[in-house]
């Protein structure tokens, strides 16, 4: 709540859409945004009754009460996943009183969530296998062998309490016994023996894993925004392509900028520098900001930005890779006695895109450059 009123300080007070992880997701946190008359959308932790309406919610979509929407990504071809929403009426107490409003749940399955979910299921379920079977070795000098139900099912429990497979896996115990002749020896006769062990069967319940995996890859999220404004396709887009603040901190330590200078000793010089470097790195944001709305309000990609991949295209370019794209722009200077020759390296058709999308003029490295051969003052 702090950061958001500080926020509002410096932004329109209304109107405004807050994005966030599962940390916003406070009920005091969603009131003040909405008792603001701002929105938010954020995905909702899974504690308290959350994991029991989720199953529920979960559950209406697989048996087909409720109709699912396809998300797909801007492109309009490539499937992200699926999603339906719900509404509630929320009540929480703040400064002011009681407030009351209401909020949209929006139950969503990733495509590409559920699939890594469905990888990690099956390969816990693999390891689990693994330890069981490991539990009963074949008989052999120092192969430890259970001769105790109790002792093996101990065992057994805390392996698939560990993997979370608990009723994916149908665990049989046997009892196996074998008999050995053991000759007569001095005034010992020669007698039979029986040793019993126990081992381990085991095996996948395909009946609960066919259940379980269109369970996988739901999550929930939450906003107060009505669905004219923010409807459900563009809240998971939006979401999916939400803007990080950590993300231009971190630019500070990145190989761009690079804040960690070792030749700074006194304070002053490492406040003017942390500041210059703030600047650059407010540029890098409003310059990728630009790239990016211009490519999604023109609906197109931006190509030829991955060394290697001519083909490969990308919404959201970065600055950094934008800036890397004029590595081979060079300007060479050639002084013959009171003349001075430029030599411009020409500028392709991605350098005027990027040029057009920064809403640069096209002739912005040309126009600097007298068109006389008089010495350049710098």
């Amino acid at each position: 709540v702090p950061m958001i009123a500080r926020l509002r300080s410096t932004l329109p007070p209304k109107g405004l859409l807050y994005i966030g992880d599962c940390k916003m997701g406070a009920l005091a946190t969603r009131a003040y945004v909405a008792q603001t008359g701002n929105y938010y959308l954020m995905p909702l932790a899974q504690v308290g009754d959350l994991p029991d309406q989720l199953e529920k919610w979960v559950d209406d979509a697989v048996r087909g009460k409720m109709r699912l929407q396809p998300i797909l990504d801007v492109d309009g071809k490539t499937r992200l996943g699926e999603a339906y929403e719900r509404r509630r009426r929320l009540t929480a107490e703040t400064e002011t009183g009681t407030f009351q409003w209401d909020e949209r749940v929006l139950i969503v399955r990733s495509t590409a969530y559920a699939k890594a979910a469905v990888r990690s299921l099956h390969k816990r379920l693999a390891q689990a296998q693994s330890e069981l079977r490991a539990l009963t070795p074949p008989r052999g000098r120092g192969q430890r062998q259970f001769t105790e139900e109790a002792e093996l099912q101990a065992a057994v429990d805390a392996i698939l309490e560990r993997y979370d497979v608990t009723g994916l896996l149908t665990v049989e115990l046997q009892r196996e016994t074998e008999q050995h002749s053991v000759r007569a020896y001095r005034n010992a006769p020669a007698r039979s023996e029986e040793h019993h062990r126990y081992v381990v069967k085991v095996k996948e319940n395909r009946a609960r894993l066919r259940k379980l995996e269109p369970r996988l890859g739901w999550r929930v999220y939450v906003t107060n925004a009505p669905a004219r404004k923010l409807p459900l396709k563009q809240a998971v887009l939006a979401y999916r392509d939400e803007w990080l603040v950590e993300r231009n901190c971190a630019r500070l330590k990145g190989r761009v900028l690079s804040l960690a200078p070792l030749w700074v000793r006194r304070d002053d010089h490492a406040l003017g520098l942390t500041r210059l470097l703030t600047l650059a790195a407010r540029v890098l944001a409003v310059a990728e900001y630009q790239v990016r709305r211009t490519l999604a309000q023109d609906h197109r990609t931006l190509g030829g930005l991955y060394p290697g991949q001519p083909t490969r295209t990308t919404a959201q370019p970065t600055t950094e890779r934008l800036l890397r794209a004029f590595k081979t722009v060079s300007l060479t200077l050639v002084q013959k006695g009171t003349q001075v020759f430029y030599l411009l390296t020409p500028l392709s058709d991605l350098h005027r895109t990027i040029l057009h999308d920064l809403a640069c003029p096209s002739n912005l490295y040309q126009r600097w450059f007298p068109k006389s051969w008089k010495p350049l003052r710098i």
